[in-house]
């Protein structure tokens, strides 16, 4: 890696200190390991650096990516189990509708997985046993009764607030 990034592009010649120490590396390299080669020639790596990768890399920065990269493999993995896992009971669905329907043919139970699968927004997609009606699709019993501007549901409940409050004040007294 050292020896790629320090070579020139357009075939111009590198410094002479360079020159010298890709030299030094490639011999050294043949004779022993290349990872001793490379701390014998430049020294012990100073501390908080990696180097060849520039200032902004630090150790803790790379242990950091690499554990980025292992949850991402990690849930790659766990995607790609959960759509085989997926495939398995669609195809068991299938052969289970099969069975059932022996007169139903590829298309019709193509179309009524996809129907099953396919719309989001119904409530069998949500739930098996929905009770919830939307408000628009109620259907209001008494429309007569609630006509007025709703004075008189308030007018029965203030009356008998007002009988509780005079009984409270009635027991009082009898202390």
């Amino acid at each position: 890696m050292f020896i790629m990034t320090r070579q020139s592009r357009k075939g111009k010649q590198v410094d002479e200190e360079t020159q010298t120490a890709i030299a030094i590396l490639q011999d050294s390299i043949q004779n022993s390991n290349e990872s001793e080669t490379f701390k014998s020639l430049f020294g012990k790596e100073k501390s908080g650096r990696v180097r060849c990768y520039g200032r902004t890399l630090t150790p803790s920065m790379m242990k950091k990516n690499e554990e980025i990269y292992a949850i991402k493999k990690q849930h790659k993995d766990e995607v790609s189990g959960m759509k085989r896992q997926m495939d398995g009971l669609t195809l068991l669905v299938r052969s289970m509708l099969k069975l059932q329907h022996p007169d139903l043919d590829e298309e019709e139970i193509s179309n009524m997985m996809e129907a099953a699968l396919g719309n989001e927004n119904s409530v069998a997609s949500h739930s098996s046993a929905s009770t919830y009606v939307p408000p628009h699709e109620k259907n209001v019993e008494n429309d007569d009764f609630h006509e007025g501007d709703g004075d008189e549901d308030r007018e029965g409940e203030g009356e008998g607030e007002r009988e509780e409050e005079g009984e409270r004040e009635g027991e009082g007294e009898e202390d």
